[in-house]
């Protein structure tokens, strides 16, 4: 029997939409006990600032690292065929996901995470749901997100992936005598 997805260590993402604006990565976090947006994403999807519920909440991520939420907020999320409002706690960073679903929105759904498919899954009345996970992730600017290395493809401008993209990182010794000129060449 062959794997469907031969790796199946990859994050979960889901594309989706806020606010009519196409998000294509809604990392699926079953550890994470509140859903995240990032105000870059508010911004993106243009709303405004004053809907954010000014509360400050300390969020811990990897290694306890401590964030503290700019507020809260109901988003109109649109994932799949699921469409509810949904409670994000916003946050002022550069993280590489548009937004962060954690158990509540899991649990609301009733979804189930299948790493081993790379989807979630679950019943929207008595019909079986199944949502993909999104295989092309990041474009030639994000490459140096952490997750880009689990994806080997990327997204091209508009939407049509290109396959077996690499970045090319010279050693030292090829770049050591190069004057500026020569780098800026290289490095474009």
């Amino acid at each position: 029997m062959e794997v469907p997805y031969p790796d199946h260590r990859r994050p979960i993402y889901l594309e989706g939409q806020i606010n009519d604006v196409f998000i294509r990565r809604a990392l699926v976090d079953t550890g994470s006990s509140v859903n995240i947006l990032p105000l870059s994403v508010l911004t993106a999807a243009g709303i405004p600032l004053s809907k954010i519920v000014q509360s400050q909440t300390s969020i811990s991520g990897f290694g306890n690292k401590s964030e503290v939420t700019v507020g809260h907020m109901q988003v109109n999320l649109k994932v799949g065929p699921i469409r509810p409002l949904t409670k994000f706690y916003v946050v002022h960073v550069d993280v590489a996901y548009h937004a962060l679903l954690g158990r509540p929105w899991l649990n609301k759904h009733k979804l189930v995470v299948s790493t081993y498919h790379l989807c979630m899954k679950g019943r929207i009345g008595l019909r079986p749901l199944r949502i993909p996970g999104n295989q092309a992730l990041f474009n030639k600017n994000e490459a140096h997100y952490s997750e880009a290395e689990f994806y080997t493809e990327c997204t091209g401008a508009g939407s049509n992936p290109s396959k077996d993209f690499e970045t090319y990182l010279p050693s030292w010794t090829e770049i050591r005598d190069l004057s500026n000129e020569e780098l800026i060449t290289i490095i474009d």
